[in-house]
């Protein structure tokens, strides 16, 4: 079996994030997936490049995670489709920062297939 594709792992991801109880929202750079309270999911159009893949939020504790999901190597091996592109990277540099404030529950995490274990264990806490 082939390393797992971006839109596989991007299912298991929702899956984690629907069985511990977070709300999230995926982007797919084309348009916006929003789950609402009541599980309905609706499309929007025309989402901002480089905007990270989920925002996930936990009523009970108040966290508030943005996640990049990229492949564990690229389509042939090479790099692409794993490294963040440029925009991606000025979203990381100013959620990183906002979350690394005092007090901040914004969390920024860059997800690969690879990291499953830690994903779970961060989406349990």
């Amino acid at each position: 079996m082939g390393p797992l594709s971006e839109n596989a792992f991007l299912h298991q991801v929702l899956e984690l994030l629907t069985m511990y109880d977070w709300i999230w929202h995926h982007d797919d750079s084309s348009s916006r997936l929003i789950q609402r309270p009541g599980g309905d999911l609706v499309r929007i159009r025309n989402a901002r490049r480089g905007f990270p893949d989920l925002c996930a939020a936990r009523i009970a504790d108040g966290r508030l995670i943005f996640a990049e999901l990229k492949r564990d190597q690229g389509s042939r091996g090479g790099t692409k489709g794993r490294e963040l592109e440029p925009d991606q990277l000025l979203w990381e540099r100013a959620l990183r920062a906002n979350a690394s404030r005092p007090g901040s529950t914004i969390e920024y995490y860059l997800w690969r297939p690879r990291d499953l274990e830690d994903i779970v264990r961060i989406l349990a806490r």
